[in-house]
C-alpha cells in the first residue's frame, strides 16, 4: 500500500510539473526590435504579466506522512517526492 501511494503521489506531480512546463513561457529568442515567425505585434499595448516558474534550493528534514511515505519538509515547503527521504520510507 505504502508503494502504491508513493507511486500515485509521483505520477500526479510528474503530471502537474508537466501541465506546469508546457504552459510556461520560453525565453525570448529573438532581439526585442524583431519578431519571430508566426508572431505578429498588435498596436494594442495592453499590459500583460509574464510568470516564470523558478526551484529553489531550500533546506528541510524527512517526515513520515500520514499513510507511512516520507517527504522533505521546510518551515514553507513540502516535498512529497524528495529524492533524499524516498529512500527512508
Amino acid at each position: 500500500m505504502r508503494t502504491f501511494s508513493i507511486v500515485m503521489v509521483t505520477i500526479i506531480l510528474a503530471l502537474l510539473f508537466i501541465s506546469a512546463c508546457h504552459s510556461s513561457p520560453s525565453p525570448a529568442s529573438v532581439a526585442p526590435d524583431e519578431t519571430a515567425p508566426g508572431v505578429e505585434i498588435g498596436e494594442d499595448d495592453t499590459p500583460c504579466t509574464v510568470k516564470v516558474h523558478t526551484v529553489k534550493n531550500v533546506p528541510g528534514k524527512c517526515v513520515r506522512l500520514r499513510g507511512g511515505s516520507m517527504a522533505c519538509q521546510s518551515e514553507s515547503y513540502l516535498d512529497p517526492v524528495n529524492e533524499d527521504c524516498l529512500m527512508f520510507g
